[in-house]
């Protein structure tokens, strides 16, 4: 499954890319990624800004995780808040974990909750 995702990514950074060819996910994909984070509830107006700003590269990589397959799981590092219950909502996840950079065994739990 990572190797499969590097290759879908590696698709967009390649300057040998052919760009006028299909891209690795279907646009249905991305617009359903667009929606759904439009919809995510933000806590403040600096969070609102963030997701705003960076909502077009969040939508196009939701887009580029291809569905779950096997046992599920997906574990997202460097996670800041968007993408993580998403992998879940949208490509059917059933356990996700994120890790992000801080102190060595600090924990910092999170839950969004939304219809």
């Amino acid at each position: 499954m990572i190797h499969h995702l590097l290759q879908r990514l590696n698709y967009h950074f390649s300057s040998t890319a052919d760009y006028t060819s299909e891209p690795p996910f279907h646009e249905e994909a991305l617009r359903q990624a667009e929606e759904a984070l439009r919809q995510l509830p933000v806590a403040d107006n600096h969070t609102k800004a963030y997701l705003a700003k960076h909502l077009p590269r969040l939508a196009r990589t939701l887009a580029l995780v291809p569905p779950a397959g096997g046992a599920g799981r997906a574990l997202e590092l460097g996670c800041y808040m968007q993408i993580t219950p998403f992998l879940q909502r949208l490509r059917g996840y059933t356990e996700v974990r994120g890790a992000y950079y801080g102190p060595i065994e600090a924990t910092d739990p999170k839950t969004v909750e939304f219809s």
